[in-house]
């Protein structure tokens, strides 16, 4: 039960991580309830650390990095009492990597990613090793390295089961996607797009279809289409909403001021800044958030805003996604 309940964690991090938090925490009621004469000691406390690493990532993903932190603590220390299990070290240190990616420390990050990859190919986990591979492109490409992100991917290409765990598949060919067109290689992007595109079909979850429309509107956007960049990204906004993302929101929200800002289209810009405040204010993002989405809308009111000043708050949102300790600051020209 306590494994069925963690992976139904792990389950569902895409659609919903609050629900993800909620069965996490009850794996780990249950784990801590099991009976160690049954059992015994090292097992038992294998259980347990399994089930807050479980909780420490979904805490991650809801965007609780210190809950997330301390369960991790937590879990290190049941696990120094535990079978002595390589494989679960190696779990707990790819979520450690992740979150560490998560706080900016990037180095720290690549480093935890690299030793549970070394000990799962130790221990002859091919495919799982492939999967630490697909994070440690993660850590790379937020680390502003996308070209050796993509060499990353490669090297998982070649060691996932994509038969067993398509959605592994669909990672590596969306972020190839993203990478590319990130590093201004568009036909390539859009390549594997293509051929991601059956994978959402087959296994993406909501918000994974969600994002493959809005890559290929960022996409769109990027190759300066802006009409059909535009009808794509505000369907894609809505659709964030309609699934209580306002992060994700708020950034399609600006990509598509930037494709106003790009034209020089004024009035359309200060009706998307009319729409955006209230719209935000009511989804509850945090005060820093508000304070850049605040900035904008002046520079918009004031007629000052660019597609540099869009660009800037679209980055500081992304950053504040995993860091929520950052502090807005209006750019200095």
């Amino acid at each position: 039960m306590v494994q069925s309940l963690a992976s139904a964690s792990h389950e569902a991090l895409g659609d919903s991580p609050v629900r993800a938090v909620e069965l996490a925490r009850t794996a780990v009621r249950l784990a801590d309830l099991l009976p160690r004469r049954r059992y015994g000691d090292g097992l038992v406390n294998d259980f347990r650390a399994h089930a807050r690493v479980r909780l420490a990532n979904a805490r991650r993903r809801s965007s609780d990095l210190r809950g997330c932190d301390l369960a991790l603590s937590e879990a290190r220390k049941i696990l120094e009492a535990g079978s002595g299990d390589p494989l679960e070290a190696a779990g707990l240190g790819l979520v450690e990597g992740l979150l560490r990616k998560d706080q900016e420390r990037y180095e720290e990050a690549c480093q935890a990613v690299e030793r549970a990859a070394f000990t799962l190919a130790k221990c002859g986990e091919r495919h799982r090793c492939g999967v630490a591979m697909i994070d440690r492109a993660v850590v790379l490409y937020e680390g502003g390295k996308a070209d050796k992100a993509i060499h990353s991917l490669y090297a998982a290409s070649m060691m996932i089961d994509a038969t067993a765990d398509p959605r592994m598949a669909l990672a590596i060919f969306h972020n190839l996607s993203l990478y590319h067109a990130d590093l201004g290689f568009f036909d390539e992007a859009a390549h594997y797009l293509a051929m991601a595109g059956p994978l959402y079909e087959v296994v993406g979850a909501r918000s994974d279809q969600i994002r493959q429309s809005w890559l290929l509107g960022s996409l769109l956007l990027k190759r300066h289409r802006f009409a059909e960049a535009e009808t794509r990204l505000k369907e894609v906004r809505d659709a964030f909403l309609q699934i209580d993302l306002p992060m994700e929101a708020a950034q399609v929200s600006l990509e598509l001021a930037l494709v106003c800002a790009e034209q020089g289209r004024v009035r359309d810009l200060r009706k998307l800044a009319s729409e955006m405040q209230p719209l935000f204010e009511a989804l509850g993002l945090q005060r820093q958030a508000l304070q850049a989405l605040f900035f904008l809308r002046g520079a918009i009111e004031a007629e000052a805003a660019t597609a540099f000043a869009v660009r800037y708050v679209l980055d500081f949102l992304r950053r504040l996604r995993e860091d929520e300790s950052l502090t807005f600051h209006p750019p200095l020209n």
